[in-house]
Formats: structure tokens, C-alpha cells, sequence
């Protein structure tokens, strides 16, 4: 079974449970698209703004597997939980769906858009 490569992370991912981070901002395109927006708003993110002309954010489109998990990313459902729910969704197409949901829970995860907890409600 995959693993998220985090040394942190101990215990089953599937009990895991993920939660959007607070500060980020999404909404749904006129095709049905996830789309988060992103602002840069730490320290390093104006100074750079001002020195590189970087955007105050940055907008991010998930494909339909990805915004069906963004979806479901409440603070509640576990990841175990949102493999079963892919899987009665007809997405066994992005087999398979266990690895492909692990990996992208870790892309969140790294990208700081999602946290992780145990059942026990600690954050990870």
C-alpha cells in the first residue's frame, strides 16, 4: 500500500482525516471545475511581490477527480472513507484509486492547502 513520504506522518493514512486550511479560497467555474485561489499575503510573499512583480495570488483548477476529493475534504470523512465514496463514483477509471488519492493528499499537504489528522484529533 502506498505511503505518504513524510516521516511525521505515523499510523494508518486511511484513518487519517484531512481538512481544507482556513485561508484558502475556492469556488466552482461555469463548467463545474474546482478552482482554489491562493493568496500571497506572508512577509516574503510582498516583498517579492514588490522586487519579482508576483501576483497577490494564484489560482489552481483541479480536474474532476481532484475537485471531487476537494469536495469531500470536510474535516470529517477520513481517507479511507473518500476512497469508498470515489470508488462507488465511477472514478475506478483513474485506477488505482487508492495510490492516486494518497499521492494527491500529499501534494495538498506539501502545498500547505490541507491538514492531516488522526481520530484522535491531532494535528499532523
Amino acid at each position: 500500500m502506498a505511503s505518504l513520504v513524510n516521516k511525521k506522518l505515523k499510523g494508518n493514512i486511511f484513518e487519517m482525516i484531512p481538512e481544507r486550511k482556513e485561508n484558502i479560497e475556492w469556488k466552482k467555474d461555469e463548467d463545474g471545475n474546482i478552482i482554489l485561489i491562493i493568496k500571497r499575503n506572508k512577509w516574503i510573499d510582498k516583498l517579492l511581490q514588490k522586487i519579482f512583480n508576483i501576483p497577490k495570488q494564484t489560482t489552481l483548477e483541479f480536474d474532476k477527480l481532484g475537485g471531487f476529493v476537494w469536495e469531500n475534504i470536510d474535516g470529517q470523512k477520513t481517507i479511507g472513507k473518500i476512497t469508498d465514496i470515489l470508488r462507488k463514483q465511477d472514478f475506478e477509471k483513474y485506477s488505482p484509486v487508492e495510490e492516486r488519492l494518497i499521492t494527491f493528499m500529499r501534494v495538498l499537504k506539501n502545498n500547505g492547502l490541507i491538514k492531516l489528522y488522526s481520530k484522535k484529533n491531532s494535528n499532523i
